[in-house]
């Protein structure tokens, strides 16, 4: 065309940037030269270049190329041209740039052009402007069904369905028949309503109106029959299409998720021939729903060897599963894959990560992803809020409240949990009372029934068990058993026989089969010398056929999961008592008398094996017991010398124990509370949930003589203990030590 000179012809050189604009071979760089290079282009060049442009990747280009046409003067804009305007200010949802554009049209004439009208409306709808895309639809009788279809959609993409219906009834009494794209929007009204009925009458509507079942349309009833109960309606219509894409699968697989058929959403899912990210992602996140972590986990390793490269959903999936696993170690590595496959750290996925390092232990990098996150909303200040009231920050927990607040978010009923929790872990009494009056004083927010069982929790550990069963009576709602049980812990630690004693009948009443409330009434009447009530209620429980609940521990080794019943720890003590020997014996020095578990100071575990223990019951052995499964070369170089052991088997000599001082400082800078364990014979229990930072801490004699003593011994300075998110729970001693060293984190 160049060496013949018909470049230079108008309408040819139109014709090739057309074929570079649009066309599946074309391209888009060279379309822009050819465009810049011709002479005077006319007005059909512009508008295919800012169309190709518009459904590209870049379609602020299209903007770009409008202002160039205007600055040019070689041709006057007409009403195909701002179509493709409209549309590309609704794939970037720049209301902004749209009303410019709007402004142009009325000044040029081309408002009731029905191309530029139906433009205006998508324009206004794809940027939430709903409002203005009404009186726009209103004052303009030229509405074709496009118009229709446009609003219509636009009210369901907002979760407006009800609109989205009436809008329905307008259109057929203004008689305008609805083809496909209307009933896709009808059906997803009916689903996000969860209206049944009116989602089979529309399904009839579909034959009655001869429409054909394409795939777009099957794809919707599935979804609407599976969000509206009813599976086996969702099946049919997707084992009665010919053909199936993706996103008939995945809906299939999400449909059985939420019913928690995972075993029939597997075998779909394995049924596929061809899976992108999405079909992964929907099966990740049923099991994660389900709270199938480890499959999940699983799922993302078959995946990776599939050659499929997670997104950020993926992630987010299996970040949560981590959490709920208490998983670090496959944390830690999808926070790896996050930075080396570069993927952006949105809010969502920042979150994520926060909430998951705050649950497996790690509070310092929760902290430190928080700091480095861009954009933070109220979710991610909800988790570092949450996490630093679990790990017994409280104070610090109550400063990033009042940043957050001073950023200009909202607090929600969840924040208000981890602040009340924060104020519970440390004792704050008058700031708890404080906060949940400020939920419906402030914020508005009407108080759940774990708000208040969180202020009863609060009041009772702080002894003022009356109010505490004041606040029960106030309560606007009948209390449950998280309420009560939280009267009732209270009670039980100050002493107070007569309130636990209703306390434990409420709970009852509630719960008449649950084991823990037996035996945590037998241990009330036991520590208050009441040894005949401990004994009937003994009776009771074997009279009501009631089996105490077995507990369970899992432990994490080298990023392996492993979970153990107590039954199964009972029979292998025995092991656990040669694992002993076996250690003594490979040790170059005496490495433990006895074990129950031990913790490590943060920061001092970075060295390879990692052992991460999660403890829901005191069950002695269970470390050991589990580790006997690894080589004995490996434990050799984990348990170095200067180890703190405390276990059922240990005796302290009357020659060993040093004359104690009236008070012991604990000098570590974090908060922790210490227990205790029960197993550990003539040692008194005693307890430092609400002890201030580095006060100075009055124990009883035998206690302060254990603690001198384990400090002679094993050569130690100072003792800590990791917040264990339960007082409930018995816990252990630290100690300093060097060397690498398992972490143990207490539920």
């Amino acid at each position: 065309m160049i060496t013949t000179g018909l470049f230079l012809d108008g309408f040819a050189s139109s014709r090739l940037i057309a074929f570079c604009a649009i066309s599946e071979a074309g391209d888009l760089s060279y379309c822009d030269r050819i465009l810049r290079v011709v002479q005077n282009p006319n007005v059909f060049s512009w508008n295919v270049a800012i169309r190709g442009y518009s459904e590209s990747l870049i379609p602020v280009k299209a903007m770009v190329l409008y202002r160039e046409m205007l600055v040019s003067g070689s041709c006057r804009p007409d009403n195909f041209t701002y179509p493709m305007l409209f549309k590309a200010c609704a794939r970037l949802c720049s209301c902004l740039m749209g009303y410019v554009v709007f402004g142009h049209v009325l000044k040029l004439g081309f408002e009731a052009d029905a191309f530029v009208h139906n433009g205006v409306v998508h324009m206004l709808v794809s940027c939430g402007r709903l409002e203005d895309a009404r009186r726009v639809f209103d004052k303009n009788s030229m509405r074709d069904l496009v118009t229709w279809n446009s609003l219509i959609n636009g009210y369901v993409h907002c979760g407006k369905a009800c609109e989205a219906l009436k809008l329905f009834e307008e259109m057929k009494v203004n008689g305008v028949k609805p083809d496909e794209v209307t009933m896709i929007g009808m059906v997803a009204s009916c689903a996000q309503l969860k209206d049944l009925d009116r989602g089979v009458e529309f399904h009839q509507l579909i034959g009655e109106y001869g429409l054909e079942f394409t795939i777009p349309l099957c794809n919707a009833l599935m979804d609407m029959y599976g969000k509206c109960g009813d599976i086996d309606a969702a099946r049919v219509i997707f084992d009665s299409m010919r053909k199936k894409t993706s996103v008939s699968w995945t809906t299939m697989v999400v449909g059985y998720a939420k019913f928690d058929m995972l075993d029939e959403a597997r075998k779909l899912f394995d049924e596929m021939d061809k899976k992108d990210v999405v079909p992964w992602n929907a099966m990740i996140g049923a099991y994660v729903q389900a709270m199938h972590g480890k499959e999940a986990l699983i799922l993302l390793n078959e995946m990776l060897g599939a050659n499929i490269m997670p997104d950020k959903v993926t992630m987010v999936h299996c970040l949560t599963a981590c959490s709920r696993l208490g998983a670090l170690d496959a944390g830690i590595w999808i926070h790896g894959y996050i930075k080396n496959k570069m993927l952006p750290l949105n809010v969502s996925l920042g979150t994520a990560l926060v909430d998951m390092y705050a649950k497996c232990g790690n509070i310092e990098k929760a902290l430190k992803v928080f700091q480095e996150l861009p954009v933070k909303n109220s979710l991610t200040w909800t988790s570092i809020i949450g996490g630093l009231a679990f790990h017994g920050f409280a104070n610090d927990a109550l400063s990033h409240f009042d940043k957050m607040v001073e950023s200009g978010l909202k607090p929600d009923e969840v924040t208000f949990l981890g602040v009340l929790a924060a104020c519970c872990h440390g004792g704050l009494v008058n700031e708890g009372r404080n906060y949940f009056d400020q939920m419906t004083s402030t914020y508005n927010l009407t108080p759940k029934t774990k708000h208040y069982s969180s202020m009863v929790d609060l009041l009772g550990r702080a002894g003022k068990l009356e109010e505490a069963e004041a606040l029960i009576r106030s309560m606007p709602m009948e209390p449950g058993a998280i309420v009560w049980g939280a009267l009732f812990f209270a009670c039980r630690m100050h002493g107070n026989v007569k309130m636990g004693e209703k306390a434990a009948q409420k709970l009852l009443e509630l719960d008449p089969e649950d084991s823990g409330i037996y035996v945590m009434l037998a241990s009330m009447y036991g520590e208050a010398g009441m040894w005949d009530e401990a004994r009937k209620v003994r009776k009771m429980m074997k009279r009501r056929g009631v089996d105490k609940t077995l507990g369970c521990s899992s432990i994490e080794i080298n990023g392996i999961r492993s979970v153990l019943p107590a039954q199964r720890l009972e029979k292998e003590k025995a092991a656990a008592k040669l694992a002993i020997t076996q250690v003594r014996e490979t040790s170059e020095e005496k490495a433990m008398t006895s074990w129950d578990f031990c913790f490590a100071k943060p920061g001092e575990c970075s060295a390879a094996p990692t052992h991460l223990v999660r403890q829901t019951r005191g069950v002695e052995g269970f470390g050991l017991v589990a580790l006997k499964r690894l080589d004995w070369k490996h434990m050799n170089y984990v348990y170095q010398p200067k180890i703190l052991t405390v276990g059922d088997g240990e005796q302290l000599a009357a020659e060993e124990v040093q004359q104690s001082t009236d008070t012991f400082v604990f000098p570590d800078p974090l908060f922790f509370f210490l227990i205790f364990s029960n197993s550990v014979k003539g040692v008194r229990n005693f307890n430092l949930q609400d002890h201030p930072i580095g006060s100075p801490l009055t124990l009883s004699t035998s206690s302060k003589q254990y603690v001198h003593h384990l400090q002679k011994k094993y050569l130690l300075s100072s003792f800590y203990l990791r917040p264990t998110g339960s007082h409930r729970t018995s816990a252990v001693c630290v100690a300093a030590h060097s060397g690498p060293f398992p972490r143990l984190v207490v539920d």
